[in-house]
């Protein structure tokens, strides 16, 4: 904390600010009875960075700081170690003033007109939260559609969610599915959780009815404030992005009879402003975290799915000691390692692209609680993740959510039997999903399959089949057989997709000499972190009919 402090008071204390834009001062402040207000008694805290989302600059000896005003922005403080911000009811960190003009019509409710700005705009602290050492709850994509839908994101995520002991939650984006008024309910429903909730906005979070991109998440930020920020807790820095360009009504080239324009992934200069500035005044010595919606990178190709100007953001990310970019977006987990410029301080970035919470966005066979059993298209259940940080070193925990049974990986097999066969998966006596049998003749071919549900490609996996040696599997990015009969057996019922090449499956081929009889077959994983998995599965070899 002291060297935190010591670093950024060195920073200069006002950012360059041209001559004709008004100036907002203020201090940051301990709150010593936490009622939002300066009492006597209540000192300045120096070094503290206050940021216009575009200028950062770090607070004097007394917590004073100055910062160019915007006339539609908003002014935060940058949490420091050690400190918290305010939360209102729902849990929402409250950090932030907003700087409104008259309102936009834009069918939801939006920010109104910004009062006179006081004198002294003042940002209250109290102390506490994590040190070095924390856990942080993420998720990616809840995304209700309806109240019924809110529902689900209810039992299956927030129920099961509550129970760990995370220090803060941050949801990176697509909170809900396009009804705006669907937010105040939502935001309940996540105060819930006992912990500040940090907001990543998504593009189902935008204002279709906005004519610009400037326009498109004034509701989001009524209930959520910036859509670009920062907060540190322990040795770790976090920093939220926007990368979702709205380009305005009616401009999809999709007819929609609601005029939905299009969008596209993109950072852009001020964005890239604001991280430059602000990792000009964080020590190397920090985990810098990257929060974004849409990967810089996908799987496959596409604006909407991929961020355009990425390699400026990486040229940033790629000059720190410590860095990782999360990503929500794509309802399928994926890690990559994303490649670094010639000369550059590391070789790639870790990004880390999130399962999403609602799945195949809610839909397939209903369980016994009547909520969807809402796999992904890569053969993966529906959940959540534990970030455990410790120091500026982190792993991921994968938590499939409370309508799933399974662990952290399955095991599956495959023939060309089935796979060519699709009918056969309904009306061949023997098949089951997960544990097969098979007959001698059809070993010939027959592939043992391994979803390692957060995965990536430095993962490995090994099978054993019964006492045999084991063997490592092979990474291929393919359709999850799994995942193409539960899409398969969900013929009649609502399904918005079907599966898609998993980028965190193995396999390997089934020995032709196992004879007739049952066996064990057990999985090992060592996963992105270094953390080992297990799980089993049951193989029938039947003599041919």
């Amino acid at each position: 904390m002291r060297t935190l402090l010591a670093v950024m008071a060195i920073w200069v204390l006002f950012a360059p600010i041209a001559a004709a834009d008004p100036v907002q001062n203020g201090v940051v402040f301990a709150d010593l009875n936490a009622d939002g207000v300066r009492n006597a008694g209540e000192a300045g805290l120096s070094g503290v960075l206050v940021s216009n989302s575009v200028d950062v600059v770090a607070t004097d000896r007394q917590g004073r700081y100055a910062v160019a005003t915007p006339s539609h922005g908003e002014i935060f403080v940058i949490q420091p170690p050690g400190y918290q911000v305010a939360t209102d009811e729902t849990n929402t960190p409250r950090f932030f003033r907003l700087f409104r003009g008259a309102p936009p019509a834009l069918g939801y409710p939006v920010p109104p007109a910004s009062e006179p700005a006081p004198d002294s705009l003042n940002f209250a602290l109290t102390r506490g939260g994590p040190g070095s050492q924390f856990t942080a709850l993420l998720f990616a994509d809840p995304q209700a559609t309806t109240d019924r839908e809110l529902t689900f994101v209810r039992d299956d995520f927030l129920a099961p969610a509550a129970q760990h002991e995370a220090a803060f939650a941050v949801a990176l984006g697509d909170l809900i599915n396009d009804d705006l008024a669907l937010l105040p309910r939502y935001r309940r429903l996540t105060g819930t959780l006992g912990m500040p909730v940090w907001a990543i906005a998504g593009n189902h979070e935008l204002n279709f009815q906005a004519t610009e991109d400037a326009q498109s998440l004034e509701t989001f930020a009524l209930h959520y404030g910036p859509a670009r920020y920062a907060f540190m807790v322990g040795d770790a820095v976090f920093v939220a992005l926007d990368n979702v360009t709205y380009l305005g009504r009616g401009t999809s080239t999709t007819p929609n009879p609601r005029g939905i324009g299009a969008y596209r992934g993109e950072i852009g200069d001020a964005q890239l402003s604001f991280v430059r500035n602000l990792l000009a005044a964080v020590p190397q010595d920090r985990l810098v975290v990257i929060a974004l919606h849409i990967p810089l990178e996908a799987s496959w190709d596409g604006e909407t799915v991929n961020t355009r100007d990425r390699e400026d953001l990486l040229a940033l990310l790629c000059e720190r000691q410590h860095v990782v970019v999360l990503a929500g977006h794509m309802h399928a987990a994926d890690h990559r390692y994303l490649p670094c410029p010639a000369g550059a301080a590391r070789d790639t970035v870790h990004q880390h692209t999130l399962a999403a919470v609602s799945g195949s966005w809610w839909s397939g066979p209903m369980d016994d609680r009547g909520i969807p059993t809402s796999w992904q298209t890569d053969g993966a259940p529906n959940g959540y993740y534990l970030f455990h940080v410790e120091g500026t070193q982190y792993t991921m925990q994968f938590v499939p959510q409370a309508g799933s049974s399974q662990g952290s990986l399955r095991i599956s097999f495959d023939t060309l039997f089935y796979r060519y066969s699709p009918w056969a998966m309904r009306d061949y006596p023997w098949g089951e999903i997960g544990s097969r049998a098979l007959s001698t003749d059809q070993l010939s071919g027959a592939q043992v399959y391994v979803n390692l549900f957060d995965g990536g490609p430095r993962s490995r996996v090994f099978v054993r089949i019964g006492d045999r040696a084991e063997q490592e599997l092979t990474r291929s990015i393919e359709n999850d057989p799994f995942a193409e009969e539960l899409f398969f057996r969900a013929e009649g019922v609502r399904l918005n997709l079907t599966a898609s090449p998993s980028t965190h499956l193995w396999k390997g081929p089934l020995p032709q000499d196992l004879p007739a009889g049952v066996h064990i077959v057990t999985a090992r994983a060592i996963d992105e972190f270094g953390v080992e998995h297990h799980t089993r599965a049951i193989l029938e070899v039947l003599s041919p009919q």
